[in-house]
């Protein structure tokens, strides 16, 4: 220890693994330090390189990726402590050495990060023309040390990679400058160099298959919506075996991810069939080729330049295992930019571990080791971030329960509430993401009874009751995706319940959310559990067609279900856009056609007139009900006419939709969905005890929503007592009303 007996601590790089480090240390310190000697107070002094912190955060992400960037915003309140101190323009090795730093400081921490390409190691790759995503990466987000200008002159390019990095260095290549210029903040230099490049043709190589990519969800949508190109794939690549189906669909992101594939595969089909087109159906100037199970094994020169490049051909079974068939195919490109992966800094005077890719540490718990293999443990020498486990990992969430982080986002959203005359605040998330812990190691908090909470959609009760005190008056919404942790948005203070369902989340019984009785469940728990709250659904049929219709079917039936559980729908965007895709505005520019548009019309207007029926926190009901001409289902059983009753002092309401002759899956992904076989009059029988003194029927499916009064006769059979009357006619959705 110094002799201040105040621990003084180096730490070599300002990136994320850096701050966080810093930020834990102090921490953990301040609650074990007494404990161990060594005081609860110490002095971190962070060394960077650059002349700015946040090291990839900063420097490392695609101009078309701001939110990414907005991270180095919460880092820099980390760097607000006044125990931390930032020291920039500062290299190791060069400004200062290990000794000098070993002299004045207890311990050094390396966290150096990785800014270095992994090698390509192919024949060729020394050909001018070949690119490491690194040095390209550096160029357009405008590092102090990159290069000002890049050659942009190859028509046809390649990329070669299956990660994020490798997604975001071709669609850069293959963007639109004035696009990219209204959209980011791009330096102007890179905006002059996009605006000059030549590419017309990019091919993306990628070693296996579909259900092995490594990308997010978020890059396939982004590639899917580039101006003016059009989207090329292999048919082949998508044929998978039902053990890799099987494989890929235990995980939920892997799901996903293949899920928006498949939608990529269609969108590329659609282009085709309307002519080479990009997705919004104009004219196509550039071409983006998509191969999977395609491994790249040479570059081909001529003149010390790049001319083509040769792929092999692989196939990749549902274990991931890539396996070489011996069949190549040669691609003529003029540049070559590979994105296989970082290869973390080293360190002078630090010994690095080749193998692993990075600091030299004993079994990578990050004390400095003096071999790769193993060796002594060097005194008060660490590492950690890329620098310790090589380059793998992503950034760390934040804790929703950390009370400083809380107090920074809700003074922050309180200024937009100053700048800007909003009426409230609507939150989002990306779902469970797994058992989670803490940075010091613990539970991210406890719940009401105490227990520790180790998924982030525990967290959401609390979460929201304190944003709803810290931004009252403001309304509060939360969306839950997948429906994942509503139950925990339900009993907290939001103002507004709202959730997205997709078919492939489960319920908290492990029910999928994929037929139209797990939506009007959900609708149900939601406001019993909110106390009469009334749930705004998000469920996408058609979702992410751009060029297909919407089926009548599929909407009218959806929304007869939604609203008559007692719930609202999103799906309106402006005029007669409909909304078949979570991003809105609609950008598929999807219109309705035909008779829908006055079909949703009647549905809304219906909801408004009957709302005190629909909405009212009337309770459901078990009745026994038939009907003379089709089966009767208590849980919308297919084949039937789906019948549940709710109740009230006022008297008893009775939902009848009809499921004759179409399917009980409400995302109709295809198309497909049939229309409902209207029923003819049918005499229906109630079971019910109240004394009903009149029955009214109304429905959305004619011209007219006004309530019919329908003759009726009471009765007892063996069975209990009964109303009987005969509805006219049903064709979607029928409400009868007692009184």
């Amino acid at each position: 220890m110094s002799e201040t007996n105040e621990l003084r601590i180096a730490v070599i790089g300002a990136g994320p693994a850096g701050v966080y480090s810093s930020d834990i240390f102090l921490r953990q310190l301040g609650k074990l330090g007494e404990e161990l000697g060594l005081g609860t107070k110490a002095r971190i002094d962070l060394f960077e390189k650059l002349p700015v912190p946040f090291g990839l955060v900063r420097y490392g992400v695609a101009p078309d990726h701001p939110s990414i960037k907005f991270i180095a915003s919460a880092l820099e309140k980390t760097l607000d402590n006044p125990d931390i101190h930032l020291y920039c323009d500062v290299e190791f090795g060069k400004d200062v050495t290990l000794d000098e730093l070993l002299e004045r400081y207890d311990a050094v921490l390396f966290a150096t990060g990785a800014v270095e390409d992994k090698p390509l190691g192919l024949p060729g790759s020394d050909l001018d023309g070949v690119y490491g995503a690194a040095k390209f990466v550096e160029w357009y987000d405008g590092y102090p040390t990159g290069a000002r200008e890049w050659p942009l002159d190859a028509e046809e390019v390649a990329v070669i990679g299956g990660g994020n990095v490798a997604m975001d260095v071709a669609r850069e290549l293959m963007r639109n400058a004035d696009d990219l210029k209204a959209k980011t903040d791009i330096p102007d230099n890179v905006y002059e160099g996009i605006g000059q490049n030549k590419a017309k043709v990019l091919h993306l190589f990628i070693r296996r298959g579909v259900a092995q990519a490594k990308f997010s969800v978020q890059e396939l949508r982004e590639m899917e919506k580039l101006p003016g190109v059009q989207l090329i794939i292999n048919e082949d690549d998508f044929d998978l075996d039902d053990e890799t189906i099987e494989v890929a669909g235990k995980d939920k992101l892997t799901r996903q991810m293949v899920e928006e594939l498949f939608a990529v595969r269609e969108m590329a089909e659609d282009m085709e069939d309307d002519g080479d087109v990009d997705f919004e159906g104009n004219p196509a100037d550039r071409k983006y080729y998509v191969h999977f199970n395609s491994a790249p094994t040479e570059i081909l020169g001529e003149d010390g330049k790049v001319k083509a490049i040769r792929v092999e051909r692989t196939e990749t079974g549902a274990d991931g295992k890539m396996h070489r068939t011996g069949e190549f195919t040669d691609y003529p490109v003029e540049a070559v930019y590979h994105a296989i992966g970082y290869k973390p800094a080293e360190a002078p005077g630090i010994t690095y571990d080749e193998k692993g890719a990075h600091l030299a540490n004993a079994n990578g718990d990050g004390r400095i080791t003096t071999e790769a293999d193993g060796g002594k443990v060097r005194d008060r020498l660490y590492a950690t971030g890329w620098a310790k486990r090589g380059p793998v990992g992503v950034l760390q969430y934040f804790n929703p329960l950390n009370a400083e982080w809380q107090k920074y986002i809700f003074a922050q959203e309180n200024k937009t509430f100053e700048a800007f005359a909003f009426d409230g605040w609507h939150g989002d998330t990306i779902g469970e993401n797994g058992p989670m812990r803490a940075a010091d190691g613990g539970p991210l908090g406890y719940d009401e009874n105490g227990s520790p909470i180790h998924l982030v959609k525990d967290c959401y009760t609390q979460f929201l009751n304190a944003a709803k005190a810290a931004i009252a008056p403001k309304y509060l919404a939360f969306n839950p995706v997948g429906a994942q942790g509503i139950e925990n948005v339900n009993v907290s203070d939001v103002d507004v319940l709202y959730t997205e369902f997709w078919p492939w989340d489960k319920d908290s019984d492990g029910l999928a959310y994929d037929s139209y009785y797990s939506i009007h469940k959900a609708i149900l728990n939601a406001c019993e559990q909110s106390s009469g709250k009334s749930l705004i659904v998000a469920a996408y049929v058609n979702y992410r067609n751009p060029k297909s219709r919407f089926n009548p079917a599929a909407v009218r039936l959806l929304d007869s279900v939604v609203f008559a559980s007692g719930g609202a729908r999103i799906e309106l965007g402006n005029g007669d856009n409909m909304l078949s895709d979570e991003y809105f505005p609609a950008d598929t520019k999807k219109r309705m056609k035909g008779e829908l548009p006055g079909d949703v019309q009647r549905l809304y207007d219906f909801l408004v007139a009957y709302e005190n029926l629909l909405r009212d926190g009337q309770r459901p009901v078990s009745r026994d009900v038939q009907l003379d001409n089709a089966p009767v289902s208590a849980d919308g059983g297919e084949n039937t006419v789906w019948c549940f009753a709710k109740a009230d002092d006022q008297g008893e309401i009775y939902h009848f939709i009809n499921l004759m002759g179409t399917d009980t899956g409400w995302r109709d992904e295809k198309q497909l969905k049939k229309e409902p076989a209207e029923l003819a009059p049918a005499r229906t029988r109630l079971y019910t005890d109240y004394p009903a003194r009149a029955v009214y029927l109304a429905s959305p499916d004619g011209a007219d929503i006004a309530p019919v009064l329908l003759p009726f006769t009471a009765g007892k059979d063996e069975a209990g007592r009964y109303i009987e009357f005969t509805q006219p006619a049903l064709a979607y959705w029928n409400m009868i009303f007692l009184r």
